[in-house]
């Protein structure tokens, strides 16, 4: 009788373990970054969602420097180098939102002037794309030529930034 139940009590205890393990798997499985072919060759830093979500508390929404169409961009300071960035939020869930993704992040890796702003790296992530771009203090370029009044460059100002 005490063998018999000793023995229910292992196979019980080993059939949770294994279902126990199942899902911590099906759930790393789902939160799992998805690495793409073109990224080994050309591509910029990829970051880990984890670092992201510890550089902008959280995507808060205090923390939103901006939304549109694609998303919201939140403002953040990653923890490795206490750099400040943006980061660029956006919700795919098409083939065409991936390949825009690519297209948008190769051109502007490509790219290097001293008035855009510059890419740090980026991350997927299931069905949410992020990139991380340089943090502009002053705000954005189009701001200051389609903004306010007050605020907009004079014609000589920008003729200096073309």
């Amino acid at each position: 009788m005490v063998l018999e139940f000793d023995l229910i009590t292992i196979v019980g205890l080993v059939l949770l373990a294994v279902v126990v393990a199942l899902i911590v798997r099906w759930k790393r499985k789902q939160h799992r970054d998805i690495i793409e072919e073109l990224e080994m060759e050309y591509w910029p830093h990829r970051f880990k969602y984890k670092d992201l979500h510890i550089a902008t508390k959280g995507f808060r929404d205090e923390g939103v420097l901006g939304s549109g169409g694609f998303g919201r961009v939140y403002r953040g300071v990653l923890s490795t180098n206490s750099l400040q960035v943006a980061v660029k939020c956006i919700l795919r869930e098409t083939d065409e939102g991936i390949k825009e993704f690519i297209a948008e992040i190769s051109s502007l890796c490509r790219l290097q002037h001293r008035n855009l702003v510059q890419i740090r790296g980026f991350c997927r992530r299931v069905k949410q794309l992020f990139i991380v771009y340089d943090y502009i203090p002053n705000g954005s370029l189009d701001k200051k030529i389609f903004g306010k009044p007050k605020n907009v460059f004079e014609w000589v100002h920008r003729y200096k930034v073309l």
